[in-house]
């Protein structure tokens, strides 16, 4: 008898015999010890068959790894040397999945399974207590009276036994209240609820709590090794109803799901950007398809892919148009930066004055700046000199509480020397603008407020997510000011202004999505403002006033910036349209770059080098925009059209031509969102 064993590696599944001893014992989903190379590993059954070489891999008795099996000799496969389960560990329904992450974004099964199963599961460890403290009392849920589009669209979810539905509802319409009574509306079912980020998870914990008390499990990047090994046996015993986490949550190991909801669906921090690049999104699409179950993806700005999608029927279409109790939505005021008089570097008086007002009048206000540090680069004014990265193309950050110059590519930090490296002057000077900088100008002008900055740099620590939003709610903070953090699904009564300092960082991105980005941003912040019985109101300072995006801010059109963003797409048969890979390239030396990488088009461009679908456009290979990270120099190319398993099986061929170059390390992303 011979089984096929995944390990958590870059690899797909080794074939391996089963001792007599333990045939009547083996089924897929369980963890075996095998022996491997020189010493031994903890993997997953499955499969099973008997015929040899059914799978790529092969573990031989010669003590080599072998990924094809030879064709001409007799094989004699490694024994398996121990079972290490009394029943399945693996659901085979993750199994499935599993499998089809591995193969559709041109990965392999043992490195999706690496990301769907916590390393402590092969480890043999045990769990961990959880460290972090919720509120022992949870207030208790007070009865919610639905409005009516509320119960037409529940209606719509619970009628249906399978399919997908696109929940569009504006800022503060009670999306969650849908997903919470579509949960409890599907009986003994288990429910996996995404949310894009740590931050988020705060708020929505305390709401399921209330709600669902202990049958809830958490998932996300504030917990422990050990902590997230213990939740991920609570769901794989049944011993929860509900995963609630961010990314990784779509591979809680149900057995019986029969709902899944994507809160916030559009966001770029679904796709996993190092290592198998995935989309939690997307995987959660195929998880329902899969298990013939419900998923809801809910959203204020829908991806225009999903509009789309939606719109042709794929997806059943869901609208909430008003807020609970019939509450206006902010009013928004777009602030010219080129002619407003300006209180500093950072802020235009008009802000500072709105900003005092709502102080004085015991309210809340937010304001995002969505760039880090103190400055994004220093400048010797006398010769133009700036601090670069050395491994990276791009200039470092200055970052004043530590006084480093940092790059946010590859995590290196220098040391700003006291005069120009290059011309030995001292006219160094701070250009442009981040939240450190932010923070200080806006200490220094309102003394008198409380002020808290959140970003990456005060939310490492564990529970510094926690403890801001707590803050907040309890209203020891009067003013938020952060990343795009603060955008984010918030849900805070009393903000009642909400503000953007520098909005034109993300606008001309060399990315197609750079609009679609930014018109959710600036919305979704919006919709923080006004949620509780004040009006609110929404201040965006631009030098580029005139951007198209800012038309439809100011009226909270998502519907009209859809129509204008989709004739752009269409123009150029971007998605909806088409369907992209991405695969950039990598090399130690610039020069031999630029070498290979010519070869490699001219190979492209050769008539012996055929694509099964003439529809395929080839893109490159060309420089990446961020030409060079963690000191690899790195070109790229993008493989565009209709049809996605003909697109993989065009990367497929392009990577074959150069799977013998030795100097070169390609990387592969299906669907990617970001052309950076």
């Amino acid at each position: 008898m011979q089984v096929n064993i995944l390990f958590p590696i870059n690899a797909e599944a080794f074939t391996y015999s089963v001792p007599e001893g333990l045939e009547e014992k083996i089924k897929p989903g369980m963890r075996v010890l095998a022996p491997f190379r020189r010493g031994k590993k903890v993997g997953i059954v499955v499969g099973m068959d008997n015929s040899v070489g059914a799978r790529r891999g092969l573990a031989l008795n010669d003590g080599t790894d072998h990924r094809v099996a030879p064709s001409e000799k007799e094989i004699t496969l490694k024994p398996l040397e121990e079972v290490l389960d009394d029943e399945p560990l693996i659901p085979e329904n993750l199994l499935k999945l599993i499998k089809w992450v591995g193969e559709y974004y041109m990965s392999t099964s043992g490195l999706a399974l690496k990301n769907a199963v916590p390393a402590g599961i092969f480890e043999g460890k045990k769990g961990g207590k959880g460290r972090i403290v919720y509120d022992e009392k949870v207030v208790p849920a007070t009865a919610v009276n639905l409005t009516w589009e509320q119960q037409t669209a529940l209606s719509e979810i619970n009628k249906a036994e399978a399919g997908a539905f696109l929940l569009h509802g504006v800022t503060g319409s009670g999306k969650t209240e849908i997903y919470i009574r579509a949960i409890e509306a599907s009986g003994d079912k288990e429910a996996i609820v995404l949310v894009p980020e740590i931050a988020l998870t705060t708020q929505i914990i305390d709401r399921f709590r209330s709600r669902f008390h202990d049958r809830v499990a958490f998932f996300h990047s504030g917990l422990s090794p050990g902590e997230r090994l213990t939740q991920w046996r609570k769901i794989r015993d049944g011993k929860v109803r509900i995963a609630l986490g961010v990314r990784s949550a779509v591979f809680a190991p149900f057995k019986n799901p029969g709902l899944i909801i994507i809160d916030e669906e559009h966001e770029a921090s679904y796709k996993q950007f190092e290592g198998l690049k995935y989309s939690a999104r997307d995987v959660a699409l195929a998880r329902a398809k899969i298990e013939g179950i419900k998923i809801i993806l809910g959203s204020a700005t829908p991806s225009i892919e999903t509009y789309y999608h939606a719109g042709k029927g794929k997806l059943a279409f869901l609208e909430l148009t008003h807020r609970i109790e019939r509450k206006p939505m902010p009013r928004v005021e777009i602030i010219d930066m080129t002619r407003a008089e300006k209180g500093s570097p950072a802020y235009s008086k008009k802000l500072l004055g709105v900003l005092r007002e709502n102080l004085s009048a015991g309210r809340q206000s937010l304001i995002m700046l969505n760039r880090r540090g103190y400055s994004p680069f220093l400048m010797c004014v006398d010769c133009g000199y700036t601090y670069k990265c050395p491994a990276c193309s791009i200039t470092l950050t200055y970052h004043k509480d530590t006084k480093t110059l940092k790059c946010h590519y590859c995590n290196s930090f220098l040391k700003p020397q006291d005069v120009c490296p290059q011309c030995k002057g001292i006219n160094i000077k701070f250009i442009g603008l981040g939240t450190q900088r932010a923070e200080e100008e806006l200490g220094v002008l309102l003394p008198e407020l409380s002020l808290k900055r959140m970003d990456r740099d005060t939310t490492r620590k564990k529970l510094a997510h926690y403890r801001i939003v707590k803050d907040m709610e309890d209203r020891k903070i009067d003013v938020l000011l952060g990343t795009q953090m603060v955008a984010r699904g918030h849900d805070f009564p009393d903000v009642t202004v909400a503000a953007v300092v520098f909005a034109d960082v993300a606008l001309n991105l060399p990315d197609f999505r750079s609009s679609e980005r930014t018109f959710q941003l600036f919305t979704q912040l919006a919709g923080r403002a006004g949620r509780g019985d004040m009006h609110g109101e929404v201040y965006i300072q631009t030098y580029e006033p005139g951007h198209y995006v800012f038309d439809y801010v100011l009226n909270h059109d998502y519907a009209g910036f859809y129509r204008k963003e989709i004739e752009l797409r269409k123009e150029l048969s971007y998605p909806p349209f088409s369907r992209l890979i991405r695969i950039v390239f990598s090399f130690r030396n610039k020069e031999d770059a630029v070498k290979i990488m010519k070869d490699v088009s001219k190979k492209i461009q050769d008539s012996r080098f055929k694509i099964q679908d003439s529809n395929i456009e080839i893109l490159g290979p060309s420089p990446a925009p961020v030409e060079k990270i963690r000191n690899y120099w790195r070109w790229h190319l993008v493989l565009k059209g209709k049809n996605a398993k003909a697109l993989r099986q065009a990367a497929s061929r392009i990577l074959e031509l150069i799977k013998d170059i030795g100097s070169i390390k390609s990387d592969i992303d299906v669907d990617p969102i970001n052309m950076l």
